[in-house]
């Protein structure tokens, strides 16, 4: 279950990404407080999962002011990491 919910952290980044290069900030916050919703609820157990919960936590709360450029860059490598390791 924790791959599950990694791989729904990294879709949520990126459709948080999407939505904040739109301007909406406020629909990219929501998305990744709903993903680290679910990522706490479906590998509770996990240390790896929570630590990604923390992380979506945080990257929510800065979602409202918009992402700069080099926060942007880290979202897109964090949901990129998160891809290529279900890949192997």
């Amino acid at each position: 279950m924790e791959q599950v919910a990694m791989q729904e952290a990294a879709r949520a980044r990126e459709e948080a990404l999407q939505y904040d290069a739109a301007g909406d900030y406020a629909r990219s916050a929501l998305v990744l407080e709903g993903a680290a919703s679910f990522v706490a609820m479906a590998a509770p157990a996990s240390p790896a999962a929570q630590a990604e919960v923390s992380a979506l936590r945080d990257e929510s709360m800065a979602a409202p002011e918009g992402f700069s450029a080099l926060k942007r860059k880290a979202l897109h490598y964090s949901k990129s990491a998160t891809q290529q390791s279900r890949k192997r």
